[in-house]
């Protein structure tokens, strides 16, 4: 793959990690995932910035390889961030589904 499509690439999922961002943004702002002292909309916020720093990471990017990278990392993003509530988690697999159906 040459770098220029890789770039394209990591533009797109990128693209999509910014409408995710925005969404989590507002969840957050609006106070909807607010329980028990906890913001649980952060949650869904240190998932796309996980996300997008291993995928900032990759050489050679390509759809299938950003997806594993993912998957392969869910793990690690648990353990190291509270997310109880499984927000974070299922946003990363949003994503995943996300990255699934571009072209």
């Amino acid at each position: 793959m040459s770098k220029n499509h890789s770039t394209g690439l990591l533009y797109e999922i990128n693209h999509i990690l910014d409408r995710h961002k925005d969404k989590g943004w507002e969840v957050s702002r609006s106070g909807r995932l607010n329980m028990n002292g906890r913001n649980y909309a952060q949650d869904i916020i240190s998932a796309i910035d996980y996300v997008r720093s291993l995928l900032n990471d990759a050489n050679h990017l390509t759809k299938n390889s950003a997806i594993q990278l993912i998957e392969s990392h869910q793990d690690d993003y648990e353990r190291i961030y509270i997310d109880p509530e499984g927000f974070g988690c299922g946003t990363m697999n949003e994503i995943i589904a996300d990255i699934k159906v571009l072209k």
